[in-house]
């Protein structure tokens, strides 16, 4: 009887011993997907617009040349890349310092996240602000419009230049 009873003890702490190594690597699995999750997405300047209203809330890091800094205060700044036409609107966050006029022309990278911007759109006199969807109306004011607010932003050597 003693026999038995000492093989069911062995088999319980075997059964618990390994119930204990799954938790840990269950444990272990779920940090690892945590901080895949946590890493800020590298984004491509020429793949932001597209890419922008799902990444809303969510870190991004953009790399591009800082065309403007806004001089009344150097809240906003806009970066690009090799298209002049992608320009990336960069604000400042809410520990992050005005940035300095003195950036324009460097190349840097920006971490921060994609927020959605309302743009109002002025209508003339007389205008409800309803009108027909066509061609000619179809612009910029009226699609939806994405910016980065920054968190933390590194000069960096332009690419291609050692």
């Amino acid at each position: 009887m003693y026999r038995n009873l000492f093989i069911i003890l062995v088999a319980a702490v075997f059964m618990v011993s390994c119930g204990g190594q799954t938790t840990a690597s269950q444990d272990e699995q779920t940090v690892q997907q945590e901080e895949v999750k946590a890493k800020p997405a590298k984004v491509e300047l020429s793949d932001f617009a597209v890419k922008a209203e799902s990444l809303v809330g969510h870190e991004v890091v953009l790399e591009g040349t800082v065309i403007h800094v806004c001089k009344h205060g150097g809240k906003k700044m806009f970066i690009t890349a090799d298209d002049p036409d992608v320009r990336i609107k960069i604000t400042t966050g809410e520990e992050t310092a005005a940035f300095d006029t003195e950036l324009e022309g460097s190349y840097v990278k920006v971490m921060g996240i994609v927020e959605a911007m309302e743009v109002e759109v002025e209508h003339e006199e007389g205008e409800d602000g309803e009108h027909e969807e066509d061609a000619d109306h179809k612009n910029i004011y009226h699609k939806p419009q994405y910016s980065v607010s920054c968190v933390e932003y590194t000069v960096e050597e332009t690419p291609g230049q050692e």
